[in-house]
């Protein structure tokens, strides 16, 4: 423009005249051209003054913000920028204005329709050939969509970077392009470890690599996504950390794939606490399943391994200050190992329980020199490949220290090392161990006791015949039950006559061994006044209603007559006898008797039977033929062994019949069995 100028000041009048009409059509076009060019432009062209003061908008300035060209000249613009953007836009451009460097900002402005929308505003000064500004030109693009991507993208880097659950991002050949900081600290990742261009599967301990293939990757193709319980690998010791595994296919806005997006929740604190629930229960159950102590302590030992742990020790301190212990592990070897190892002491974590000073559960340096003091434990601590272990103290209801329980993992174990959140549980298992010893003891000596007692009260000694063999055997409930009031009597009466007396008073405990000796004597005492099987009942009868109005008793009554070879009975509810005769037959007699506590009348119904020299009868409770919780087998098995002939002439037959019938089985309730065998060639 100045050197047209100068050029015009030298023309003649009519030269002049035409080349100033050339320049302001050269200017009028380059004009036109500017503006056809800012309205060309993807958003708001605009120039202003040296001092910032709008000068020129282009026309989008109306279509997009429903305002005058004029509003936004001068500091007009300012007007519509957003309140919480306003002086922020201000002072960018005054800087810019003082400084002449070029403008660069985002702020939010109003649309024609009230809505605010991000837009990009970038301006650079013009200047002349001196460098002075003449103008600054600048342009404002409508960024809100890009803004609003780039936002969630922040969004959801800040959330994968702080989240603690693991994100990871794939393409669909499942190659990695992004392994968020909790994925890597999950899996003990290195976090210089570049997890790009590794396969998802990479991630997967090795057993489920091949549910990814055959499952996980179809159902992405098939239905776009996947959930469910898996496990990733730690990339330090190889153990599988179980998690909720999300994944799903990511896809663009025309439903193109872009890739598989992996969301992996940490479930090892929801696992451990499960597993310590189920402890718990298993511990609980094992308490309940038995009376017997060394039975209980299997039992927790066996939970204890079942729900949390590759072996379980249980050390008990006996009644003279003797180690007691219980070992479990599956394998039979290694039991043996831990069986024999020695008593620990010191700053051994067992001795340390077994001192009621703490619970312990750590397998650090110094533990292992206490574990290894000496010879046997270190080989056993190599043999048994130790790689967590927790100890704590076996504690009764009254606070005492009776032990210690030992769980332990192994370097063959999928879970991981035991912490704090597990020895919660475990301690709670040493408490219930401490209450079920106790109970167990406790029930021991209240049972030695009934035992003691009943055998006391049973008669020493049985009458003795020039015709007549008579053996008794009675067998105590094992540990699994509670001691009865079974009973057999056998003596002499003072008419010649032999009276036989079997019985079982309902219930269990000391309880019903005091009434079944009252009873006993009762029918004895009544069988010297009035030796009659129905009399006998009656007294029976009378005195267990005055000495216990609520409790009831079977009993059978037998006098056998030498000289007329025959034997009358009567029953109260009571099995008859079996007998077996010379030829080797038998027959179980039945006869019918309401039971003890139950009699409403003195009549009571009695049988008379011949039983010729050579003969066998068998007297017993319930407690034999029910010993296979099937009376029907349990009667077949009594009549079997009766009809034996090796049973009926043994030394000891009573105790032959039982333990054929029990067949090595444990006797579930009380068993009374008297075997009288008639006739001389029975008589030692």
């Amino acid at each position: 423009m100045a050197d047209s100028f100068t050029e015009l000041t030298h023309l003649t009048d009519g030269q002049e005249s035409a080349s100033y009409d050339a320049v302001l059509q050269a200017l009028r076009f380059s004009e036109a051209r500017l503006l056809a060019f800012s309205d060309a432009l993807p958003g708001i062209t605009w120039s202003a003054t040296p001092t910032g003061e709008l000068e020129f908008v282009s026309d989008s300035y109306v279509a997009t913000r429903g305002r005058p060209r004029e509003a936004a000249l001068g500091h007009g613009w300012l007007d519509s920028v957003h309140d919480d953007d306003r002086a922020h836009a201000r002072a960018r451009w005054e800087s810019a204005i003082a400084s002449g460097a070029p403008y660069d900002a985002q702020f939010r402005v109003r649309s024609a329709d009230g809505t605010y929308r991000w837009q990009l505003v970038r301006a650079h000064a013009v200047r002349d050939t001196e460098g002075a500004i003449v103008r600054w030109a600048g342009i404002n693009v409508d960024i809100d969509e890009q803004r609003k991507v780039d936002d969630a993208r922040e969004m959801f880097v800040a959330l994968a970077n702080n989240s603690p659950d693991l994100f990871m991002l794939a393409d669909e050949r499942g190659i990695v392009h992004y392994l968020n900081p909790a994925g890597r600290r999950m899996m003990q990742l290195d976090a210089a470890y570049d997890a790009t261009g590794s396969q998802i599967a990479d991630y997967f301990v090795h057993g489920d690599r091949a549910t990814a293939a055959d499952v996980i990757f179809p159902a992405l193709a098939r239905e776009g996504r996947w959930i469910g319980d898996f496990a990733l690998r730690d990339a330090v010791t190889g153990i599988a950390i179980p998690v909720e595994f999300h994944a799903f296919r990511l896809f663009d806005t025309t439903q193109r794939p872009m890739g598989i997006a992996s969301v992996a929740i940490d479930r090892r604190a929801r696992k451990r606490t499960e597993r310590g629930l189920d402890l718990l229960s298993r511990a609980g159950r094992a308490t309940l399943e038995s009376v017997d102590y060394a039975t209980t302590l299997a039992n927790i030992a066996h939970a204890v391994v079942d729900a949390i742990a590759s072996y379980c020790l249980i050390d008990v301190l006996g009644a003279h200050g003797d180690l007691e212990r219980t070992a479990v592990h599956p394998d039979p070897e290694l039991q043996s190992v831990l069986e024999s190892l020695s008593t620990p002491t010191g700053d051994h974590p067992i001795a340390r329980a077994m001192r009621g000073e703490s619970s312990v559960s750590v397998i650090d340096e110094r533990w292992l020199r206490a574990i290894r003091a000496t010879a046997d434990r270190d080989s056993a601590i190599a043999s048994l490949g130790v790689r967590s272990i927790a100890t704590v103290p076996v504690t009764t209801p009254t606070g005492d220290v009776v032990g210690a329980l030992t769980a332990a993992l192994d370097i063959r174990s999928p879970w991981e090392d035991y912490n704090a959140d597990d020895l919660v549980f475990i301690e709670e298992v040493g408490r219930r161990a401490g209450a079920a010893i106790a109970n167990a003891r406790l029930y021991e000596r209240d049972r030695r006791i009934a035992v003691e007692f009943q055998a006391a009260s049973l008669p020493l000694i049985l009458p003795k015949r020039a015709s007549i063999d008579i053996d008794a055997d009675y067998r105590p409930a094992s540990n699994e039950a509670l001691i009865g009031g079974d009973w057999y009597d056998a003596f002499d009466l003072a008419d010649g006559r032999l009276a036989i007396t079997v019985g079982d008073v309902i219930g269990h405990g000391l309880h019903a061994a005091v009434t079944m000796t009252k009873l006993r004597h009762a029918m004895h005492a009544a069988a010297m006044l009035r030796p009659d099987p129905e009399a006998m009942l009656m007294v029976a009868d009378r005195t267990l209603r005055a000495i216990d109005p609520d409790g009831y008793a079977t009993a059978m009554v037998a006098i056998y007559d030498d000289r007329a070879d025959t034997v009358t009975i009567a029953s109260a509810g009571h099995a008859g006898p079996v007998i077996r005769y010379p030829d080797g037959t038998s027959e179980h007699f039945s006869i019918s008797g309401m039971m003890l506590g139950l009699r409403d009348t003195e009549a009571t119904e009695t049988i008379a039977f011949s039983v010729p020299s050579g003969s066998t009868l068998v007297f017993f409770t319930d407690g034999l033929t029910e010993a296979t919780r099937d009376s029907f087998e349990g009667t077949r098995r009594l009549l079997e062994a009766v009809r034996s002939e090796s049973v009926c002439t043994a030394r000891k037959p009573a105790q032959v019949i039982v333990d054929r019938v029990l067949a090595g089985a444990p006797a579930r309730d009380d068993i009374a069995v008297l075997v009288v065998r008639i006739g001389t060639a029975f008589v030692a």
